[in-house]
């Protein structure tokens, strides 16, 4: 988990300091348990962003444009 750098966060913009890592294409050759945990985070973390976007929306915290036909 990445921290916070305090001292260079502002109230718009969040600053944190680097962590590194694999990118997903070096995934492939990984094992299978490897993989399988990637695929599990990604996709917790794809959902828990809809849920959260959809809360969101149901707040009316946003406005949504529906283009007229």
């Amino acid at each position: 988990m990445p921290e916070v750098i305090w001292d260079l966060t502002t109230k718009h913009v969040l600053t944190t300091d680097l962590v590194h890592g694999e990118t997903l294409d070096k995934m492939v050759s990984a094992d299978q348990a490897t993989r399988n945990s990637v695929c599990f985070i990604s996709c917790r973390m794809l959902l828990i962003n809809v849920i959260v976007y959809a809360r969101i929306v149901e707040l009316n915290c946003i406005k949504i444009f529906v283009p007229e036909n």
